[in-house]
């Protein structure tokens, strides 16, 4: 056959992707004629395309060998040197870069015009980190060729590195203006304009390249930033949509979903989470805490021992699955695990007050502000159902019952509600107060209070400290189950003295005890002795007007017993006036 004849059907066999066949072509037209150099660049490019590098460089090497200035067999066999270099970068490799920075050198001596050879030197250098010596290469290929693609997206992404984002924005900018739907260009150019806030133009950027999914989920970011919840889970959606198994677009929508408390959504991409990496660690924390939250304690144990065992380090971790062995009446390995948590973390209020609850010892005088909070703020969407039916909780229809006692049919009050919670004693009081101002440390059981209409203010601030915005102004101050976290009430009691107008009443419930003033018990509450009441009263200007032992609402099937106690701040009452 016609040696040109058999080159045009190598040729065409290599086209048409048939690159074995093709192969097989070039050898019986290299059998035939060694010297053949366009077959020897055919197929040491055949070679590259099958990433078979140091097959390619024998084909380049046997052209050089024939004809040493041949500046393109000097530029490809010096890229298959870097490539087999970055395969493996280990100290014999280390003879390909030299070798590669040769071959780039030599093209470019023999051809000093030669772009595509500049921009190689570049990358040989970027590979090095020498990024000065490779941003110096890249512009003398710009500087020969304006428009020379790869070597404006090395010069932006070089210039990333060096931090010159004005620079590398000048570069991005110049290919968007060639090329608009360049998808790294957009991307870089989406990037640097949401590092610098200005998160509109971000997503300018970003709507260019929809099937980019690092610019989508860039997308989604910037719409929760913007605080657009339900754009931001659709975009994390879409993601999903080019790409199902995408664990963080996965795991944002996890989160999203438990912010807005559709817990069976939450879970749901966790466990696909989890179906691709059995060991994530955020998963398994996550659904322990959505467990913990659905009151499931077996399903949230077995997720946070497992984030133990990923992360033995987290104090997070100990505290919760403490948390769920408490409710599973695991008392010793619960302090085993408060205990952990607190060597990893020492100001860990939380850990050390529940220590001392199950302890006994180092009792605290009164809870953690930080304890209140996280123990209602978890609690809320489940304290109204939990107390009325599972408790049979009637503290707030005695409070109200004692307080009508005495105040027969007086209206137009300023009351305040102590640990108003959701509302639950404060909807008693409605009829009676001129204002009706609920103060708890929960912002969740504020803003389930805020959404049923009972409180005129509400007012999220620890209860001794809310006090002092009042001298001689309140008409009653209520507490429902709200001191049962103070021990030593003294402050407490001076500062509802002092906030309680003339005659003005003090209605609270504690749970009794009756071997110290105070004791903190496992349950994470305290017990007031009936003795140090009286005589808190005394020390603090009241005058106790009842003091009723009464159960307080059922735990675990047994009666909780307590006192319903009304002090009055002076002989002369509202009702007397």
């Amino acid at each position: 056959m016609n040696p040109k004849l058999s080159l045009q059907v190598a040729i065409a066999l290599h086209q048409e992707g048939r690159l074995d066949e093709a192969k097989e072509a070039y050898f019986a037209i290299l059998e035939g004629d060694p010297a053949c150099l366009d077959a020897l660049h055919r197929l040491g490019m055949l070679h590259v395309q099958q990433n078979e590098y140091a097959l390619a460089t024998t084909q380049f090497e046997q052209i050089l060998s024939y004809d040493p200035d041949d500046v393109v067999a000097h530029l490809h066999l010096g890229n298959c040197c870097l490539r087999l270099y970055k395969i493996d970068s280990n100290q014999a490799s280390a003879k390909s870069l030299g070798k590669a920075r040769y071959h780039f050198e030599q093209a470019i001596r023999l051809k000093p015009d030669y772009v595509e050879a500049y921009n190689a030197l570049g990358n040989l250098f970027h590979q090095q980190d020498d990024l000065l010596k490779a941003m110096e290469c890249y512009q003398k290929a710009v500087l020969l060729r304006p428009n020379y693609l790869d070597a404006l997206v090395n010069l932006g992404t070089i210039s990333l590195k060096l931090e010159r984002m004005d620079e590398a924005q000048h570069y991005f900018e110049q290919i968007v203006a060639l090329y608009p739907s360049h998808d790294a260009a957009n991307f870089q150019l989406g990037n640097i304009a949401y590092q610098r806030k200005q998160l509109d133009q971000a997503l300018v950027f970003y709507e260019k390249i929809p099937y980019h999914l690092n610019a989508q989920l860039n997308m989604g970011s910037i719409f929760l930033e913007k605080g657009l919840t339900e754009k931001a889970i659709e975009k994390f959606i879409y993601v999903l949509s080019l790409e199902p198994k995408h664990l963080f677009a996965h795991s944002n929508l996890a989160a999203l979903y438990v912010t807005q408390k559709d817990f069976d959504k939450a879970i749901s991409h966790y466990y696909e989470i989890l179906s691709q990496d059995p060991d994530y660690y955020t998963a398994h924390f996550n659904l322990g805490a959505i467990y913990m939250q659905q009151r499931k304690w077996e399903t949230a144990a077995y997720h946070l021992a497992i984030a133990i065992r990923l992360q033995v380090n987290d104090p997070d971790a100990h505290d919760n699955f403490a948390t769920t062995l408490l409710k599973l009446n695991r008392i010793d390995l619960a302090k085993e695990h408060y205990q952990r948590a607190l060597a990893l973390r020492p100001e860990d209020e939380i850990a050390a007050y529940r220590l001392a609850a199950l302890t006994g010892t180092n009792q605290p005088e009164k809870a953690p502000g930080t304890y209140i909070q996280m123990l209602f703020d978890n609690y809320a969407d489940n304290f109204d159902h939990e107390l009325m039916d599972s408790l049979q909780y009637k503290v707030p229809e005695a409070i109200h019952h004692l307080a009508c006692r005495y105040l027969n049919e007086q209206t137009e009050l300023r009351i305040v509600d102590l640990g108003c919670g959701t509302g639950l004693a404060g909807r008693y009081f409605v009829t009676k107060a001129k204002q009706l101002i609920g103060v708890d440390l929960s912002s969740n059981m504020l803003k389930i209070a805020e959404k049923k209409h009972i409180y005129d203010n509400l007012i999220e601030e620890e209860m001794a400290t809310a006090l002092t915005a009042w001298k001689n102004e309140i008409d009653l101050i209520i507490a429902a189950d709200s001191f049962v976290y103070i021990g030593d009430m003294h402050e407490l009691l001076t500062n509802a003295h002092q906030a309680l107008r003339d005659g003005g009443y003090l209605i609270f419930t504690t749970e009794s005890g009756y071997q110290q003033d105070f004791q903190l018990t496992d349950t994470g509450r305290y017990l007031h002795h009936a003795d140090y009441l009286k005589r808190l009263a005394t020390e603090t200007g009241f005058e106790v007007l009842e003091l009723i032992q009464v159960k307080l609402r059922e735990q675990k099937g047994v009666p909780v017993n307590g006192y319903l106690v009304m002090f009055t701040n002076s002989s002369a009452s509202i009702l007397q006036e």
